[in-house]
């Protein structure tokens, strides 16, 4: 199956230097929680700094309920 994604093959050259993906790989599970797990920690890093108490509150706990689900 081919993809219309588009990567880009230098990260510090030039930005025109993009080509066509034609296969992806399947993410491993650890990696989809661990960067579900990173975004919610941030997302609770920035309610906790505009004082969104309860809502940062929200994120943490479930950062916390996937660790616990990845464990099972």
């Amino acid at each position: 199956m081919s993809c219309f994604i588009y990567r880009k093959e230098s990260v510090y050259g030039n930005g025109k230097l993009w080509r066509r993906v034609d296969h992806l790989t399947q993410p491993h599970k650890n990696s989809c929680y661990y960067i579900c797990q990173h975004c919610l920690v941030h997302l609770g890093d920035i309610a906790r700094y505009r004082n969104q108490n309860r809502q940062a509150e929200m994120f943490y706990r479930l950062v916390h309920i996937g660790c616990i689900l990845k464990k099972d």
